[in-house]
């Protein structure tokens, strides 16, 4: 339940950025470009992650890391 409330309070910040940078003059094309590269790391990272979130307290590697986001 955590997790999806926490997703929830950036999702504002996460799209006003794409909205910002195309309001600044970055064109819609170079934006998908950008997240092309993104689709390897969105796939390898959970399986890297895995070792971490096996343990006793999962949900302690999600608390440490908001404070960073």
């Amino acid at each position: 339940m955590y997790v999806c409330q926490q997703q929830m309070g950036f999702a504002a910040a996460d799209h006003v950025t794409s909205l910002k940078l195309i309001e600044g003059g970055v064109p819609k094309e170079n934006l998908a470009l950008m997240a092309i590269p993104l689709v390897p790391v969105d796939i390898i990272l959970p399986i890297l992650i895995t070792r971490f979130t096996s343990r006793h307290r999962p949900l302690d590697v999600v608390l440490r890391s908001v404070p960073m986001r």
